[in-house]
């Protein structure tokens, strides 16, 4: 991770820094204790990702990786800046406010359509976010090509645009678009992945084409000028992958088949190794929504009084 900056013996440089620190600190942790295990099916890879949810350590450095997005100290680049947060007598204060205006503020509790439509949401976009930034340590995250950009998480569940974007590249050097459609939807797995295929069919009959530049279009201008010539035209048509992604508690579903094929995951446009169907099944999902959220609000005390 690369750090930037001007003067770093300041007060904000030296906030940042420590920011910026504890962030590379969660990545590491994750790293760690990120299992991932593959296989193929008929219309579709499945990539299942699990370790996290029960293990404190690894729960915390979620959360502080998702603080990090909410002050957009993740740059499009992959890169973990320190420069984006203003003024140091601003910091504390913002990291508060940008994290309590997704999670809720602490003693005062979220309604059940914000949990539900607005704050779980989010969360699993942005757990995805973390993924697919994870690749570059566990590579088998993303087994279509290396992840070298994903565009900034949104700021809000209702957010137009795509859910997760990015860039990747091919041994060939061969650059491709990854788009992730995350739903989270704790008793309906099924049909989250419905959902999200119709997302993809949209791509494919070029409806999106307005989101993707847009998404492109920021990524490509992140990266190192040597690297930006790949990026051209509307190269996703000829090679992207589409990663339905829901995350859903197993408990309400009885023995769902990953490996099965799926008819709704034939008409993407694109073969089935680049379909990726990446489930996240979290037993006792409200549970881990709500300790991601506490763990959130705490970190962002804990950052205001650094």
């Amino acid at each position: 991770m690369t750090r930037v900056g001007g003067d770093h013996s300041s007060p904000e440089a030296e906030w940042a820094g420590a920011f910026r620190d504890r962030l590379r600190t969660a990545l590491e942790v994750l790293a760690s204790r990120t299992t991932i295990d593959t296989a193929e099916a008929p219309t579709h890879r499945l990539v299942q990702v699990s370790g996290w949810a029960g293990d404190e350590k690894a729960e915390r450095a979620i959360a502080e990786y998702l603080v990090g997005l909410r002050m957009m100290m993740v740059s499009a680049a992959l890169q973990i800046q320190c420069n984006l947060l203003g003024r140091r007598i601003d910091s504390g204060p913002s990291v508060k406010r940008n994290v309590s205006s997704i999670v809720g503020e602490a003693g005062a509790a979220l309604s059940e359509p914000q949990i539900v439509q607005e704050r779980n949401p989010w969360i699993a976009e942005a757990l995805w976010h973390l993924c697919l930034h994870l690749s570059q340590k566990v590579p088998s995250v993303h087994p279509n090509g290396s992840i070298i950009a994903v565009d900034y998480a949104h700021s809000f569940a209702k957010e137009q645009g795509l859910d997760i974007a990015a860039l990747y590249v091919l041994d060939s050097g061969a650059v491709g678009l990854t788009i992730v459609e995350t739903k989270a939807y704790e008793a309906g797995a099924t049909q989250a992945v419905i959902d999200a295929a119709a997302i993809f069919r949209r791509v494919e009959l070029e409806e999106l084409d307005v989101e993707i530049r847009r998404a492109v279009s920021i990524m490509r201008d992140a990266l190192p000028f040597e690297s930006q010539h790949a990026i051209t035209g509307t190269f996703w048509r000829d090679e992207r992958t589409c990663v339905p992604n829901p995350h859903y508690d197993p408990t309400t579903s009885d023995n769902i088949d990953w490996l099965r094929r799926r008819r709704t995951l034939t008409r993407l446009g694109v073969d089935s190794r680049h379909v990726i169907l990446m489930p996240h099944a979290v037993t006792g999902f409200r549970s881990f929504f709500d300790r991601i959220a506490d763990r959130m609000r705490s970190f962002a005390e804990e950052m205001a009084s650094v």
